[in-house]
């Protein structure tokens, strides 16, 4: 564990932490709408619902994963400047 937090230490470290969360999160949203689309048992409004707000959410992690992304561009550009 201290060595995860002497790597997650600078901000770049933190800011492509984040990154790779917002991936795994976005990568997880596409895999339950996938599931959902393809689950021919459950009720169909439910499933239809239950789609759109996982679009919804979705959407949310992948404007989050580009935001940290345009930070990480900045951190990068601004640590070879120094």
């Amino acid at each position: 564990m201290p060595q995860l937090l002497t790597t997650l230490s600078t901000p770049c470290s933190r800011l492509h932490a984040q990154y790779q969360v917002c991936g795994a999160l976005v990568r997880a949203c596409r895999n339950a709408i996938a599931d959902l689309a393809l689950d021919e048992e459950g009720d169909p409004e439910v499933r239809r619902l239950a789609i759109s707000l996982m679009k919804e959410i979705l959407e949310d992690w992948r404007q989050a994963q580009a935001s940290v992304r345009r930070e990480l561009r900045g951190s990068r550009s601004s640590f070879t400047a120094r």
